[in-house]
């Protein structure tokens, strides 16, 4: 888990905002760790297979970068699919605020980390995969 993003969900939880803003928090947080495994599973998936086409587009952006990123974590969001980082947020909330055991967090953090690896691995072997084709097959364009 991200230390940063414990740090955050602690404070959230504990400091920083007024008691109606935290009962609002701990609803979104409840949300996002409900659903059937394999759709939770799925979801996840396609997290780790946008955050992972993020960073392949990275090293060819010069000044795009900013775009780049907030637009792909746009998708992220738009699609409510979670990410390992942002669950460690929603996850460290509720267990700060005496609601969810740290089994229960980490229970639900685990087919985040499965489904975010699994997204970004896939991606990762289909570039591979597709430019090793492509150089077997003469159509690399370097000569």
């Amino acid at each position: 888990m991200p230390d940063g993003a414990a740090i955050i969900g602690w404070v959230i939880a504990t400091t920083v905002f007024a008691p109606e803003a935290r009962i609002a928090f701990a609803a979104v947080a409840v949300l996002t760790m409900k659903g059937a495994w394999a759709t939770v599973m799925m979801r996840r998936i396609f997290a780790g297979w946008i955050i992972a086409t993020m960073v392949w587009m990275m090293p060819s952006s010069d000044t795009s970068r900013p775009m780049i990123v907030i637009c792909m974590t746009y998708l992220v969001t738009l699609g409510e699919f979670p990410h390992v980082v942002v669950s460690s947020v929603e996850g460290i909330f509720p267990v700060a605020g005496g609601m969810l055991s740290w089994s229960g967090f980490f229970s639900s953090l685990l087919p985040t980390v499965i489904g975010n690896t699994v997204g970004g691995v896939l991606l990762v072997e289909f570039f591979n995969h597709a430019q090793v084709v492509i150089e077997e097959s003469g159509e690399g364009g370097s000569k």
